[in-house]
């Protein structure tokens, strides 16, 4: 996959952030029909289907960048009821999140995952999922 070029640091991250949920971080709530990773930034999107309740979604680079902006500002109320069990888990994400755009970090990589309970790869894959499940449903479901 390239590096995009033409991307705001806000798209760099989004747009990283969905390739690195749509490579195994999301899949065991969703089903993928569809993707675009490479291109302008307003041509990145995702379609599938949520495997539960069986709702389509479709999210772009706005929605992700929507769903970050929403994680850190407004952590705690961004779960479904009783979806998370690590009361730990949403706090983090958003601290990472906003450490992120604060420091206009464009990949998933780049996130400092040194306090983090996880694995960088699975830090960097939980950080993914949540923002991934935030844009595609509205909250975050696990």
């Amino acid at each position: 996959m390239t590096e995009p070029t033409g991307y705001s640091p806000d798209q760099a991250l989004a747009r990283d952030l969905l390739v690195t949920s749509l490579s195994g971080a999301s899949l065991c709530w969703a089903r993928v029909h569809g993707y675009i990773a490479e291109g302008l930034p307003e041509e990145i999107r995702a379609e599938g289907i949520h495997i539960q309740d069986r709702s389509v979604w479709t999210i772009n680079l706005a929605d992700i960048t929507d769903a970050v902006t929403e994680l850190i500002e407004h952590p705690d109320l961004v779960a479904a009821p009783g979806a998370i069990s690590d009361g730990r888990t949403l706090p983090y994400v958003a601290a990472s999140l906003a450490a992120a755009r604060q420091q206009e970090l464009r990949r998933v990589v780049d996130l400092d995952t040194a306090d983090a309970d996880y694995s960088a790869t699975e830090s960097h894959e939980l950080i993914a999922d949540v923002v991934f499940q935030l844009a595609a449903t509205g909250e975050v479901v696990r």
